[in-house]
């Protein structure tokens, strides 16, 4: 695993995965999924929201991409997956 600080973003990276992190708050903001050269599934999170609780590991709240879309390659079409719909473009 390789990882790599850019101005504000963390990257974390192997062969066949890279993971953008906000530099502060460590919220991944995008990932890219490569299963081979030409088939590369992309992954975008966005909206984050906090759950506040005195339960979870001891904080007081906790961090999370409540929006989550997938844009997958497929026969020459790009399919985006996103929470209410799919949409072929």
């Amino acid at each position: 695993m390789e990882i790599q600080k850019i101005e504000d973003t963390v990257i974390l990276r192997n062969s066949w995965r890279k993971v953008f992190l906000e530099g502060r708050s460590l919220i991944p903001f995008q990932q890219h999924i490569y299963l081979d050269r030409s088939f590369t599934i992309t992954i975008l999170y966005s909206e984050p929201e906090v759950i506040r609780s005195s339960s979870i590991n001891n904080t007081q709240s906790l961090w999370f991409p409540s929006k989550i879309n997938i844009t997958i390659p497929r026969n020459g079409e790009i399919i985006i997956l996103s929470p209410r719909s799919t949409t072929t473009v």
